[in-house]
């Protein structure tokens, strides 16, 4: 038997510092592990893109990369304008309206965030041309078995829509780390544009893979069609040369946060309250306690910490390469996860779960938003990995008691053991992108 050949399309890829970058190299990489010849078609990095090599592996030695730049017209003009404008803040700060906005402010968010839209829609018609042209002349029909095709990037998908109406794959499975039509940062005309695009594709994929279950919910596609893939881990990741001079000593207790705070959106406020109580209780004292914090908005998180008088605690790492985040996560004690639950988006996981399931970290999860009941309470709990809050729970007050809790005993363990010791039981094995690709065998 011949084995299968893929053709992965996607906007994220090794050796690109992104975390769209982590899911789809570690499927590709198991892929190749388990027989099947892959090809990878990606943008062209430019001189903005941040680097990172420690995606890389052996494995990816197969696999045929080529790399698709935009054209030239889209990368001098709009690209060049728009890595001048977020050298100056996040795309996040420009569309954000703030309550205390007047009137001027609201309207300038308002017109970036159609400018934004207008440019994301710009950025991936040109690449999918771009692709479009380069499988047009290089690839002949039923070359692939499948096309794989991941989002966020509408290019990859439209592109991989014409790979297959070209017939140059036989089926198109189309991969959503996220939905499209998020309601978050956007209003009833950009929703029901998103929601439009999103359901074009699922009309015409073969397959779609979920990374969380309320994204299957959310996205309504057909059950048949549709299938959980969730992120995962891997073992070879442990081998990062740790700095083990750095782990604290056993009087300090330590917590990472790494990633974005979407500008206030995800708030960490109630870490700090339960922080504030312990020591106001001479359970802890401020200098025993260091939360390393890795990315771009540490003024949003310093604001949060200094509601409840504990900014001295915070570390501020600055924006980090997935090795360095590692490392911080490894230094820490604790690792706190952020993510939201509303009505109308639900389901969402962020990526660094998986590295704390990694690495065996107790977790304090953190759910804003309206809806109890989240899928990230459920995966933390799922594992026995720790505890989680969520903003929507109806019992508030035991809840931050449960997290005053576990904090002052991780710290009491940490005196006695100089380690603390992880909870989690086998279900964290569902997690290994190992076992993950073989379920996306099953569906190729």
């Amino acid at each position: 038997m011949s084995k299968k050949n893929i053709l992965v399309v996607t906007t994220c890829f090794s050796p690109e510092n992104a975390v769209g970058s982590v899911r789809l190299t570690k499927i590709v990489k198991f892929l190749i592990r388990n027989g099947y010849q892959v090809t990878v078609i990606s943008p062209q990095l430019h001189e903005g893109s941040k680097i990172d090599n420690s995606l890389e592996s052996k494995e990816l030695d197969s696999v045929n990369r080529i790399t698709v730049p935009q054209s030239k017209v889209f990368a001098e003009i709009f690209l060049k304008k728009r890595n001048d404008l977020l050298n100056k803040q996040s795309a996040t700060e420009y569309i954000k309206i703030r309550k205390n906005y007047g009137i001027t402010q609201v309207l300038k968010a308002i017109i970036f965030r159609y400018a934004h839209l207008g440019y994301t829609l710009l950025r991936n018609l040109d690449w999918r041309n771009q692709v479009d042209m380069y499988v047009k002349n290089n690839f002949k029909q039923n070359q692939f078995d499948a096309v794989f095709s991941s989002y966020p990037s509408l290019g990859a998908m439209w592109a991989s829509k014409s790979i297959k109406k070209r017939k140059i794959a036989k089926k198109w499975i189309a991969d959503f780390r996220d939905p499209i039509n998020y309601k978050s940062n956007s209003d009833i005309i950009i929703y029901n544009i998103n929601k439009l695009i999103q359901s074009s594709i699922i009309k015409h994929i073969d397959a779609g893979t979920f990374v969380t279950k309320g994204m299957i919910t959310k996205i309504s596609a057909p059950e048949s069609i549709s299938f959980y893939l969730p992120n995962g881990i891997d073992d070879d990741d442990l081998n990062y040369k740790i700095d083990i001079s750095k782990i604290s000593d056993s009087n300090t207790l330590n917590f990472s946060y790494v990633g974005s705070l979407y500008g206030g959106e995800r708030d960490l406020s109630i870490i700090f309250v339960a922080l504030n109580h312990l020591i106001n209780e001479g359970i802890l004292k401020k200098e025993n306690v260091k939360f390393y914090y890795a990315g771009n908005e540490f003024d949003v998180l310093k604001s949060q910490a200094s509601q409840s008088n504990v900014e001295e605690v915070l570390i501020n790492k600055g924006y980090v390469t997935r090795e360095e985040s590692i490392q911080i996560q490894a230094e820490a004690d604790i690792s706190i996860i952020v993510s939201w639950n509303t009505e109308n988006d639900f389901g969402v996981i962020p990526g660094k779960l998986y590295e704390s399931f990694l690495m065996r970290k107790p977790i304090i999860g953190i759910v804003n938003g309206s809806l109890a009941d989240s899928e990230l309470s459920y995966m933390i709990n799922f594992v026995n990995a720790g505890v989680c809050y969520e903003d929507a729970s109806l019992n508030k007050e035991n809840d931050l008691k449960k997290i005053v809790n576990f904090i002052q005993n991780k710290y009491l363990e940490k005196q006695e053991y100089k380690a603390i010791k992880h909870t989690y039981d086998s279900n964290v094995n569902k997690f290994y992108y190992k076992n993950i690709v073989e379920k996306l065998g099953e569906i190729l």
